[in-house]
């Protein structure tokens, strides 16, 4: 999850920094139009060139795997099969407590051999139309249904807001008196928010981990998802502490690289919060 975070985030705050110089050097348009320009080629590779991804989920009914494909089913009448001929010598060993028979099927490969490059695929057991519909408001449902999935969200959108006022108040504090500085500078004071992404996703990932490994050990072993939410309240204070510093710090004219700490600051809560409100919600289904 830190590495995704980090990718996640990183990547946004590497973009001002290069479109800035790109800016100075073509203009605002052609910076829009290589925007444009990476997005028609991700689709592109994305859409004729990247394997299909569907996944089919087999279920357990009364310990038992039901498969939606004929392989499946056959798969489960050899396994029986296998299971009835050893049942003769199986019965003078000693058993161990079972709580039901599983045969697994195989799982289907849809892109082996020439399957891969084929642009249209129709599968079985594929998602109807119907199913389809209910996945759209699915996650709405969850709001209201799952309480740790509205508080994760709430914590997720929260983080993203404050982001979105990083990114709103950086080019207007920074043109301006008494700094003015080029579209260039200004891309380069994203250098701060990419430094507290990547300590941030240190932080999230595997020191979250290490603590609340503690925490279980604490706990008699057992480990707990609320565990991992300790680590917010040191970005929490660190977050605050770089809103102040880039507010206040702008306010009152204060050297750029006291802006640039408050960023760093401000992007390491950001990430932060993020991040543990996706793991906490992992960790809790």
């Amino acid at each position: 999850m830190g590495l995704y975070v980090f990718i996640l985030f990183g990547s946004n705050f590497l973009d001002p920094l290069v479109a800035g110089w790109f800016n100075d050097a073509y203009g605002w348009r052609w910076t829009m139009n290589f925007g444009s320009i990476i997005c028609a080629v991700c689709f592109i590779i994305m859409f004729f060139f990247m394997e299909e991804t569907i996944y089919f989920r087999d279920n357990v009914i009364h310990g038992e795997v039901a498969s939606s494909d004929s392989s499946g089913s056959q798969a489960s009448k050899e396994a029986k099969h296998d299971a009835n001929s050893t049942k003769e010598i199986s019965e003078s060993a000693p058993k161990a407590p079972a709580t039901g028979t599983y045969a697994f099927s195989s799982p289907r490969n849809i892109n082996s051999g020439w399957g891969k490059y084929g642009l249209f695929k129709v599968l079985p057991g594929r998602p109807s139309n119907v199913d389809m519909l209910r996945m759209a408001y699915r996650p709405v449902l969850m709001v209201f249904r799952l309480p740790t999935v509205a508080w994760g969200g709430f914590l997720y959108d929260i983080n993203l807001a404050w982001y979105n006022v990083l990114n709103g108040t950086a080019s207007p504090v920074l043109t301006g008196n008494p700094y003015n500085w080029s579209a260039a500078l200004v891309g380069c004071i994203y250098a701060g928010p990419i430094i507290g992404t990547a300590v941030a996703s240190l932080w999230s990932g595997n020191a979250a981990d290490w603590i609340t490994l503690q925490l279980a050990r604490r706990n008699n072993g057992i480990r707990e998802p609320e565990h991992r939410l300790w680590v917010l309240a040191v970005s929490g204070i660190i977050s605050a502490a770089g809103l102040i510093t880039w507010g206040v710090g702008a306010y009152h004219n204060v050297h750029w690289v006291g802006l640039v700490f408050g960023l760093g600051m401000l992007t390491f809560g950001v990430v932060t919060g993020g991040s543990i409100a996706v793991s906490y919600n992992v960790d809790c289904f």
